[in-house]
């Protein structure tokens, strides 16, 4: 076992190395396009829609569409997009040929983010459509998520275009997650392609009502994976209530996925495979969620929201909400009797308002319009990008590891000056999450994640850099740091850099080469 485990150490270190010089040294394949979808875990959502009209569509027939996968799902992902007779070149999340196609493709497309060792390139263009219309809190607002929103920070502000559907959305995920100096994307304001299935739906006469519940993922930590403690007997009083004319999809999280046996229920399912997910939304009766983006997109087939949060106090409490769920037109339910009664009975409220308020934009032919924004680089649906990266914020780096009190009155004077923004390596901010979260909004976060892409000999070389002024070591410190920068920043220009604290020489010395620069 051990063998095995250092063996694929070793694959992946060098498949890594090989990504470095990938990045540094080949030429960009300008009709190459990359689709990453849910971190390789989902083959739904607007990457399938975006992949969708690629493959389909004879204006892209010059195009070579790669689709990321993870390795346990490839055979079944093969499987599926062969039924629906699509063809994109599948490659494995991590592999060399899943690196090879980051580094040279020209076009990068995801709904979620990239690995935390991709180097966005000078050429490449890259388009981030996640996540949906938020009810639960994100990023800052999510205080527990203060420490693990770097990545998702990192690919928000690398992106050269952004999906948001409204205006309202844009300014939430600036703020939440620090955006403001880091970010110069264009934004493309319009629906989701996934949200093309609820104008496409067809009428059924099969007698059969559907239904689709979809609960909120709630795995963290080591409850990574695990369904709530509740979804048990929920389902259980769920099936008892259902007839035989009636049928409840359940669709859990990617990273769920098997951990429920459901083959012992009369009237609930797996959410089918053979059609993209929200082709199946659109053919159901009604939704029964919690907290669930979905909510908001759903309603565009005209049919009925029930919402019903078994712990909805405590996920409140711990999680937080961006807006009350009783203060949603949707229906509310507190038990699985009148979720039921919910779902059978017809539609009652107007959600009109809020559908208005969440797309005040085109839903229909996103796919097309997205495309076209992004490979044919016409602007005409997208705001005009900044025209500078320079950042007039103060980053300091800091371990947190000292006295965070004089952390605080060290950024004070700072602040008076501009904004800060303070980075540190993700691991240092755990247990530190109530100082991160009492620091005012001019103090913008940033947890850094990662490796150095560098070999051993380049990292010893690196670290006798930082103890010889000029020389060779100082060439190989300069091109390990160059990379690393443009991996965490782009080619964002800080106003002024401060190491504040810190033992860690990947870091520390990272910054003070950056101090320099």
């Amino acid at each position: 076992m051990l063998k095995r485990v250092f063996s694929l150490l070793s694959a992946q270190k060098r498949a890594l190395r090989a990504y470095r010089n990938w990045v540094e040294r080949l030429p960009i394949s300008q009709n190459s396009i990359l689709i990453d979808q849910e971190n390789g875990l989902s083959l739904d959502g607007s990457m399938y829609y975006l992949m969708r009209e690629l493959l389909t569509k004879p204006e892209y027939g010059g195009y070579s569409v790669y689709f990321a996968v993870a390795q346990e799902n490839k055979d079944e992902f093969e499987r599926r997009l062969e039924d629906r007779g699509l063809s994109p070149v599948l490659v494995v999340r991590g592999t060399k040929e899943y690196l090879y196609a980051l580094a040279t493709a020209k076009y990068l497309l995801t709904d979620n983010t990239f690995p935390t060792y991709m180097v966005k390139r000078e050429g490449q263009v890259l388009l981030n459509t996640w996540h949906g219309i938020p009810l639960k809190t994100l990023g800052r607002s999510e205080k527990t998520d203060l420490t693990k929103c770097g990545n998702v920070q990192r690919n928000l502000a690398l992106a050269d275009y952004l999906l948001f559907p409204n205006q309202n959305m844009e300014r939430l995920f600036m703020r939440d997650y620090m955006l403001e100096g880091l970010c110069n994307a264009r934004i493309i304001r319009c629906g989701y392609p996934r949200n093309e299935a609820f104008h496409a739906s067809q009428g059924r006469a099969d007698g059969i009502r559907r239904y689709a519940w979809l609960p909120t993922f709630r795995g963290v930590g080591e409850g990574r994976g695990k369904e709530p403690l509740w979804l048990m007997p929920a389902l259980e009083q769920l099936d008892a209530l259902l007839q035989d004319n009636e049928v409840l999809y359940l669709k859990l999280h990617a990273v769920q996925q098997g951990s429920v046996d459901l083959s012992r229920f009369a009237h609930i399912a797996p959410m089918p495979t053979d059609r993209e997910l929200y082709e199946v939304l659109a053919q159901c009766d009604g939704l029964l969620t919690d907290f669930s983006s979905v909510m908001f997109d759903f309603p565009l087939g005209g049919h009925k929201v029930v919402l019903w949060a078994p712990d909805k106090d405590e996920y409140v409490l711990e999680r937080g909400t961006y807006t009350r769920m009783e203060d949603l037109p949707f229906c509310m339910v507190f038990c699985a009797e009148d979720a039921i009664r919910g779902l059978r009975s017809p539609k009652s409220y107007d959600d009109s308002a809020l559908m208005e308020q969440c797309w005040p934009g085109e839903t229909r032919g996103a796919s097309e319009l997205v495309l076209h924004t992004v490979l044919a680089e016409d602007n005409t649906n997208a705001t005009p990008a900044q025209k500078t990266s320079y950042n007039n914020e103060t980053l300091v780096y800091s371990e947190l590891g000292g006295d965070l009190l004089a952390l605080n009155a060290f950024l004070l004077p700072l602040m008076a000056n501009g904004p800060v923004r303070l980075a540190f390596p993700m691991n240092c901010g755990v247990g530190h999450e109530e100082f991160l979260a009492s620091l005012p909004e001019s103090v913008r976060l940033t947890p850094l994640w990662g490796l150095l892409l560098s070999s051993i000999p380049e990292r010893i070389e690196v670290i006798l850099a930082s103890k010889v002024a000029a020389g060779p070591l100082a060439h190989t410190a300069d091109s390990v740091y160059s990379l690393e920068r443009r991996r965490l920043f782009g080619n964002v220009v800080f106003a002024k850099i401060v190491v504040h604290d810190g033992k860690d020489l990947r870091w520390t010395d990272f910054f003070r080469w950056l101090e320099r620069q």
